[in-house]
């Protein structure tokens, strides 16, 4: 494929950023927090790790934990941010026994908040069952989309392979079932990694029942013997 071979030069360095650009879609990020909250935060504090806040929580659209939280994000290009003094929005994460949040989700307060409760509150309001849906992008480091790409997608549960061809856009989609996926270029001479853009992992992801997942590609070609 041309445009494959044109690309190889662009993958050669490897990529610094990691926050997901442009952040994915509401529902995988529905889909991928613990607890999906709204609440006033205060109690603002820093350090060379951590930021964190205090949230009250008013509402808990999904997952339930104590209505006071110290909420915290990585000192990081990877941080989230939560408004004191204000009612936000917030995709929480349970990890390592905190509660955090991410840069990559749509955590909002202010108006900027009105628009994305109300497809949380469609989203709560959905029943959680059957397929899912997978969102794919191919494209190299730089960010150029490549078209006319498999990818091949692999269920842990045993369903059979699935191939699916990238567009025009660099872009393709499919309804699949729940469970544990992985996802991987599939053109003769070439493999793929995971971009550090992306919002979930290609070599290992779950897909909730009814829920979303947003993956990013990188193909590289492969060297003699097999190798990268």
């Amino acid at each position: 494929m041309p445009i494959l071979g044109a690309a190889a030069a662009l993958l050669a360095l490897p990529s610094s950023a990691i926050v997901a650009t442009p952040h994915p879609p509401l529902c995988v990020a529905f889909s991928k927090a613990d607890l999906v909250v709204t609440g006033t935060a205060s109690a603002y504090s820093v350090d060379d790790e951590w930021q964190g806040w205090t949230v009250t929580v008013d509402r808990f659209y999904k997952g339930r934990a104590p209505q006071r939280l110290r909420v915290v994000t990585q000192n990081t290009s990877a941080r989230g941010w939560a408004e004191a003094g204000k009612r936000n929005l917030l995709f929480i994460e349970r990890k390592g026994g905190r509660f955090q949040i991410w840069g990559s989700d749509p955590n909002s307060s202010g108006a900027a908040m009105a628009p994305i409760e109300a497809e949380v509150k469609a989203l709560a309001a959905k029943p959680v069952k059957g397929p899912g849906s997978i969102s794919l992008y191919v494209a190299s480091e730089q960010g150029g989309a490549m078209p006319g790409v498999r990818v091949r997608l692999r269920h842990a549960g045993g369903e059979r392979e699935r191939i699916v061809r990238t567009d025009k856009a660099g872009r393709a989609s499919l309804r699949a079932a729940p469970g544990r996926w992985t996802a991987e270029v599939t053109e003769p001479g070439w493999t793929s990694r995971f971009s550090l853009y992306t919002y979930q992992r290609a070599d290992g992801f779950e897909l909730a029942p009814g829920g979303c997942a947003d993956l990013r590609l990188e193909p590289i070609r492969l060297g003699s013997g097999g190798k990268t």
